[in-house]
């Protein structure tokens, strides 16, 4: 439309790629947070690779390097559960969503592949 407001169609696909890029930014930011751990790593790290030469690591110390290890893997973790998100958030938005369910009602009546007599009041009696 010449308005500057847009489709629906328009409108519903910003709509989408708001909330991926909203996503996506909340997974850098958790990935950035992860910097202190990287560095707690480098440090024990580096610490039992000094300390190696004279002293024996004690089972303590040992545990502290897996843990930091473990921690070390936070973003990896970020990163799946942020596509599994995005995976999620496409799925309700590609079928469970309100509003997609009535684009795509309309949809199947243009193309003539609806249910006969299928209104919006029909797909949605509770809110009519």
């Amino acid at each position: 439309r010449g308005d500057g407001k847009g489709t629906f169609k328009d409108n519903w696909r910003r709509t989408k790629i708001e909330c991926l890029c909203s996503h996506a930014l909340y997974c850098l930011e958790h990935i950035l947070l992860c910097g202190p751990i990287f560095i707690l790593n480098s440090k024990i790290s580096s610490r039992n690779i000094f300390h190696a030469d004279w002293f024996p690591i004690l089972q303590e110390e040992r545990t502290s390097t897996q843990i930091a290890a473990l921690l070390g893997t936070a973003p990896l973790f970020f990163c799946v559960l942020s596509g599994l998100q995005i995976g999620l958030m496409y799925l309700y938005y590609k079928q469970g969503h309100p509003w997609q369910r009535i684009w795509n009602l309309e949809q199947t009546k243009m193309t003539g592949r609806g249910k006969p007599g299928a209104t919006i009041e029909s797909v949605y009696p509770q809110v009519f």
